[in-house]
């Protein structure tokens, strides 16, 4: 069932499993347990729809607001989080990702991706993304063709695909199934403000929740206790719950809110192939099933290796649609659409229509409309089908893309950011109106990180020209400068990544192999704060994945009468 703080008279609730932060790990979690009889409570901070009052409750001080997103476009507090504005798209991490480099410190997983393997497909039913493979050799008997007409996946690049969501959002997808459980309760407007203990530091006995509208307090207790509120609140609470464990929860090593991380995005260059024009797999296309897939291409592992890289995978995209030099009458009314106030309210998230738009050296108003006006008849025809795909269609199209005649696209990158110690989130004097203190956020970058995307892009320049396929063509003389430009028009904040660490040794990070805090029996992080590295992927499928692994082995735990027993000793 689904209810709202301010109806309960109890000051306990009771349950087996507490689950704070009704996101898609949240709710997947309580699915996944209702499934082994497992009883849980889900608090969850906002309602159902958006609250701006529950929504200032994660007001961050951040040091560097050029780079990084404010969290009222980073972190939606409403049932299903970040689902009811995330664009769909599904990738997992790759195995070197989970893997030492000697080129990256404090790399390594205390787990690999055969350990996730397993659970990806049901992780792919829930996100709605179709069969879980990624191979670009199995994309439905080969209805793809190469991404670039004669390239091959050698010993320097590999292609593979990335998976599509409806887009999902869970709290619609899977409201019926809540409000009609009778082993999950949904509390609303409950921000769980400590977690407590009581002669055992080591043992969990409580929650504390509270209501923004009313200055009651109320406590679940129960077995086991998972927070899985976001990468930045997950780590907030933590940090607040200091009143047994000075620093936190989880900070005896002094690591809580260090190594945060997210991914660099943008473009650096333009491609321009030799090949015919009809030759480019810019597009999305479909699977068998429908699911919208579209190919990347990345650097092959041994390369990374051996070149010392960190990861970083590339796709075709529309050249930037700012700029009305690209004279294409469909980017530039995407343009005008996307600068119009109230329009592009109903047409993107304020993050996206910013990022598309916000480049003052092309508003050229003028020439967009001529751009238009020329090329009227495959403009007009393109935009109600599109329209519809995007916004009508139960699987709808992620975006647009229109292919270039003169076989000219931008390379879109998402790359990984390293982890560093200086770059962390902790806890400043400011509290919110429940009396939680607030973060600060404080963003590095790292100068190699830097040097990594500009060599891959030199990589795969060199490889293009030698397979005479084409070649890249950079925007800029300062590519150094170009990335750190493309980091504040995209920004940072979307990915929390790294805050509560996964590791091998308590010494090293925050939870285990198994998401449980070190030194704690009974509370567990899924999130993707507990990412050791972060990857080139989009964070989403490895952390549904994570939330089914974990109620997999809390459910088999239960069957032995074991949910207290650390996850990491079950056989």
């Amino acid at each position: 069932m689904i209810v709202e703080s301010k109806s309960i008279t109890e000051t306990d609730l009771t349950c087996d499993v507490c689950i704070v932060g009704g996101g898609p790990a949240g709710i997947v979690l309580a699915l996944e347990l209702e499934r082994h009889g497992i009883r849980c409570v889900l608090l969850e901070s906002g309602l159902m729809r958006p609250s701006s009052t529950i929504q200032e409750l994660s007001t961050a001080d951040i040091l560097d607001r050029a780079h990084h997103r404010p969290l009222d476009e980073a972190a939606r507090r409403q049932l299903g989080g970040n689902s009811s504005v995330w664009g769909g798209r599904c990738v997992p991490l790759d195995p070197i990702d989970y893997e030492t480099r000697a080129h990256l410190s404090l790399s390594g997983w205390p787990i690999g991706s055969e350990e996730l393997t397993e659970y990806w497909q049901q992780a792919c039913d829930y996100l709605m993304c179709g069969k879980a493979d990624f191979s670009n050799s199995a994309s439905v008997g080969g209805k793809f063709p190469s991404l670039i007409d004669g390239l091959r996946d050698d010993g320097t690049l590999q292609t593979s695909l990335e998976r599509w969501s409806l887009p999902v959002d869970f709290a619609k997808e899977y409201g019926e199934r809540l409000r009609a459980s009778t082993k999950i309760t949904v509390v609303l407007d409950a921000t769980c403000t400590g977690i407590g203990f009581d002669d055992d530091p080591t043992d969990v006995t409580s929650v504390t929740f509270r209501s923004t509208r009313s200055p009651d307090r109320h406590r679940v207790v129960a077995r086991n206790y998972i927070v899985a509120a976001g990468g930045l609140e997950t780590t907030r609470l933590l940090l607040n719950s200091d009143g047994v464990h000075r620093g936190g929860i989880g900070n005896h090593n002094g690591k809580l809110g260090r190594y945060y991380m997210g991914h660099y995005e943008g473009t650096i260059a333009d491609v321009q192939f030799n090949s015919s024009p009809d030759k480019a797999s810019y597009d999305v296309d479909k699977d068998g099933a429908g699911v919208y897939c579209r190919k990347r291409i990345s650097l092959s592992p041994t390369l990374q290796q051996r070149e010392k890289l960190l990861n970083c995978v590339f796709w075709l995209d529309n050249l930037a649609i700012y700029d009305p030099q690209h004279r294409n009458g469909i980017l530039s009314a995407a343009y005008l659409a996307l600068s119009t106030p109230g329009l592009r309210r109903c047409l993107a998230p304020s993050g996206f229509y910013r990022a598309a738009t916000n480049n003052t050296q092309y508003r050229d108003f003028t020439s967009h409309t001529a751009n238009i006006v020329r090329s009227i008849p495959s403009t007009v025809t393109f935009i109600p089908p599109f329209l519809f795909r995007r916004y009508f269609a139960k699987r709808k199209v992620p975006r647009f893309y229109v292919r270039s005649g003169g076989n000219r696209y931008a390379v879109a990158y998402h790359a990984e950011q390293s982890p560093l110690v200086s770059s962390r989130v902790h806890l400043n004097e400011q509290t919110d109106t429940l009396g939680m203190r607030r973060l600060t956020i404080d963003l590095r970058f790292a100068p190699d990180d830097i040097d990594s995307i500009i060599r891959s892009h030199r990589i795969l320049d060199a490889h293009l020209r030698k397979k005479r396929l084409g070649k890249l063509e950079f925007l800029s003389g300062d590519l150094e400068a170009r990335i750190l430009t493309e980091a504040t028009r995209l920004q940072f904040g979307c990915h929390p990544i790294g805050t509560t660490r996964m590791s091998f040794d308590p010494d090293d990070g925050v939870v285990d192999a198994n998401c449980r805090v070190h030194g704690i029996r009974n509370l567990y992080v899924v999130s993707s704060s507990v990412f050791a590295t972060s990857g080139h992927a989009n964070p989403t499928l490895t952390i549904v994945t994570l939330a089914v692994r974990l109620a997999d082995r809390l459910g088999r735990a239960a069957v032995k009468g074991q949910t207290k027993t650390p996850v990491a000793s079950l056989p």
